[in-house]
């Protein structure tokens, strides 16, 4: 590989064997160290995409782990992730058409399932960069149509169906917390929790 001619967007070095460049996610053009990737000036970085790029702002927000997010009917903090992403990846949670509730086993990115995850990943990338969004719930549903069947758990404990094209719900008050297909409502961390998470993931 030719390690002189890429560069990096945050400290405008080449690409050397031993600190890589790695994209950035959205578009995969723009490429930053791997030692610059969590670094102040990559966050600064980032702070001046979102100003000027309302899509790269969409896109962060809505691919990043436990965003805090209000039920826009009870009013309930809750935090929203993002589905099957990092040791997630595979495994696509499937949420209830009535209730907060998701399936007791995932939709399964393997064996008979593979086409149908593949075609949700390829839908949820479009949405999450803002692309095709008028066409996003017809594709889901036609999706749905073709790989419910493949779900195991067919009816939740409140008596409705679970489905690839139901979207994440408040544990509250049952409503609809966000217009996505893609991702998961859980109850905020208490702080107890978040201090042992940020301990587990500290690069101190």
């Amino acid at each position: 590989m030719d390690y002189g001619r890429r560069v990096c967007v945050v400290c405008g070095g080449t690409e050397q064997q031993q600190n890589p460049l790695c994209a950035d996610g959205f578009d995969d053009e723009e490429l930053i160290h791997l030692r610059c990737y969590d670094s102040e000036g990559a966050a600064a970085w980032r702070e001046r995409r979102y100003a000027k790029d309302p899509a790269y702002d969409r896109y962060c927000r809505l691919m990043a782990v436990r965003v805090p997010v209000h039920c826009p009917h009870c009013s309930a903090s809750l935090d929203m992730s993002p589905k099957a992403v990092g040791m997630g990846a595979g495994s696509w949670p499937v949420n209830c058409t009535a209730c907060h509730r998701t399936s007791p086993r995932n939709f399964s990115g393997y064996g008979a399932g593979e086409d149908g995850y593949l075609r949700l990943e390829s839908i949820r990338g479009d949405f999450v960069r803002s692309r095709d969004l008028e066409h996003i719930d017809q594709r889901v549903r036609k999706v749905a149509r073709d790989f419910d069947r493949l779900i195991e758990y067919g009816r939740c404990t409140c008596g409705a169906p679970f489905s690839l094209a139901a979207k994440p719900r408040c544990p509250h008050c049952d409503h609809v917390v966000f217009d996505t297909y893609f991702h998961v409502i859980d109850e905020p961390l208490s702080e107890e929790q978040r201090k042992r998470l940020d301990a587990l993931f500290r690069n101190d």
